[in-house]
């Protein structure tokens, strides 16, 4: 089920990146991806998060760094 909704670009809700203002593309891939081992490079601020508190809402951001190939993303602490 999940190929045949992917192929046809049928989703339940929009795919996002973090906010609803970043919709994701997403479709089939059919090639190899190259390896990401060993690479390392800074990506710049991120979302990590959102904290809603009545009268004012805080976006909260983290430095995010690709290391050997994966972000590590800090543990979300709520005020």
């Amino acid at each position: 089920m999940f190929e045949r909704r992917l192929e046809r670009g049928q989703f339940h809700m929009q795919p996002y990146l973090g906010c609803r203002e970043f919709p994701a593309i997403v479709e089939p891939y059919t090639g190899t991806p190259p390896p990401l081992a060993g690479e390392t490079r800074p990506l710049g601020f991120m979302l990590h998060d959102i904290r809603f508190a009545p009268g004012r809402n805080e976006a909260v951001f983290f430095d995010a760094r690709l290391r050997n190939g994966a972000v590590d993303v800090p543990e979300w602490r709520p005020a």
